[in-house]
């Protein structure tokens, strides 16, 4: 059920048939921009995210060479109230926090 609501989702954000939303997700990578960010960089990571594993986290951190600072805190169910899901559905406020903070 899971793999059939995430190809939902992605073609309703994309659009076409499940070949189309595989080909222009699978172009969404950062190893070619990466070493280019030289700013502060924030990412939130959700420990039951349905759409980017977790892994994916740890793979994105060591390609970050030129950055000024990271931040990458990764919310879980228990510590943080229902947030571990992509985009922090079920608590925005707690995700919002952090981001403003």
């Amino acid at each position: 059920m899971r793999l059939w609501y995430i190809l939902r989702q992605g073609y309703r954000v994309m659009g076409g048939t499940t070949e189309d939303f595989l080909r222009k997700s699978s172009g969404y990578t950062t190893p070619g921009i990466s070493d280019k960010v030289n700013q502060d960089v924030l990412i939130l990571a959700g420990q039951k995210d349905h759409y980017v594993p977790l892994e994916h986290l740890w793979k994105q951190l060591p390609l970050l060479l030129n950055e000024r600072s990271v931040t990458a805190p990764t919310f879980t169910e228990r510590e943080h109230n229902a947030a571990p899901a992509h985009c922090n559905v079920g608590n925005h406020v707690t995700a919002m926090q952090v981001i403003v903070d």
